[in-house]
């Protein structure tokens, strides 16, 4: 088994308002461009009240471009939202390898905020497993208009098991498209992850940029770590992707995966 499989395998188990309003038209007169107007009010859903509630916690409107680094992770904040409107959020992903772990932040995060909201929480932590994910929080971080029918919903968590052996942490951000009303697809926009079950280990990264055209350009670079004695074996993938976004769902355009890299070193050699 590749050293990347077998962190990855480690990883999974252990973790693993702003509204487009389009009012019609009145009347009987027909001016010019009266179709078309009337045409696009009628692509527009009505807001629905759990959606509207949804927008009110997004209260920080970005422009393009819009980048992810890892300094832009390592700040990531926004007002914190429970899990009724995470389940908004995460109701439709967009089926691709970059998703795979998601429902098990996902898990863990409905659970934490369900004993949370039970007032038990402190008691709660005393009867995890070592390596359990002991906190998870989500955030409602900004909203972006692409035109005048969608926006891109940025939201994010925040995660960690206790310090023990294994361990995990991570910082996940997404984008939801909301299109004519209506939400649309979630996909990662990046993240900044660590993993540690020695003597394996891991560090995850996805960083990106929602540029001015709409479209999403995605930098995957993944570095795991297995030591066998005095000798060390570490291997790097990298992948970019291009996503671009269609009446609120998204399209993948191109994705180019490098060899991997693999050095063994002894150790302090």
């Amino acid at each position: 088994m590749s050293i990347l499989r077998k962190t990855t395998t480690l990883l999974q188990a252990g973790i693993f308002a702003a509204a487009l309003f389009l009012l019609p038209a009145c009347g009987n007169d027909k001016p010019d461009g009266a179709d078309t107007a009337k045409k696009d009010t009628l692509a527009a859903a009505p807001l629905a009240p759990e959606v509207q509630g949804l927008l009110a916690s997004f209260n920080k409107e970005e422009m393009l471009p819009y980048k992810m680094d890892t300094g832009w992770l390592a700040a990531l904040s926004g007002q914190e939202i429970m899990s009724d409107k995470v389940k908004l959020l995460a109701k439709h992903w967009f089926g691709h390898e970059l998703s795979i772990s998601i429902p098990y932040q996902l898990r863990d995060f409905y659970k934490i905020d369900s004993v949370r909201a039970s007032g038990n929480y402190v008691a709660w932590q005393q009867t995890l497993e070592p390596g359990s994910t002991i906190s998870s929080t989500a955030y409602a971080v900004s909203k972006i208009k692409l035109d005048e029918k969608t926006w891109a919903l940025v939201w994010g968590m925040k995660y960690s098991t206790d310090e023990a052996c294994p361990y995990y942490s991570g910082t996940d951000a997404y984008v939801t498209i909301l299109h004519n009303n209506q939400l649309g697809e979630t996909f990662p926009l990046g993240w900044d992850r660590s993993s540690s079950d020695a003597p394996v280990w891991g560090k995850y990264r996805l960083t990106g940029e929602l540029g001015v055209d709409g479209n999403i350009n995605l930098w995957n670079n993944e570095v795991t770590g297995d030591a066998d004695g005095e000798i060390i074996d570490v291997e790097e993938n990298n992948a970019t992707y291009m996503l671009k976004i269609e009446e609120g769902k998204f399209k993948l355009v191109n994705e180019k995966k490098e060899p991997a890299k693999v050095e063994r070193k002894r150790v302090n050699a």
